[in-house]
């Protein structure tokens, strides 16, 4: 087999694509909308996942700013008596 050059290899391609043709369906793109909409709309329990996400990382916040307050607060008190 001979060496193609780049341009060589597009003139192939470009032949290949132009003899192609493809059948006309409407149907098809009526069901390609169709589940394009489908898509597009969010899960019913989308809105619960980050509120839940939300809460988890507000406790996880809140945690670890008592539990270093309470060590320092400790530290204090430990001090003065």
């Amino acid at each position: 087999m001979r060496k193609l050059s780049d341009n060589d290899i597009d003139q192939l391609f470009k032949q290949a694509a132009e003899q192609q043709q493809p059948k006309f369906d409407v149907a098809d793109w009526h069901n390609l909308a169709d589940r394009l909409d489908k898509q597009s709309q969010p899960r019913p329990g989308y809105y619960y996942t980050w509120i839940g996400a939300g809460i988890v990382l507000g406790l996880l916040i809140w945690t670890g700013l008592t539990v270093g307050d309470t060590s320092q607060t400790m530290n204090s008190i430990s001090s003065v008596t």
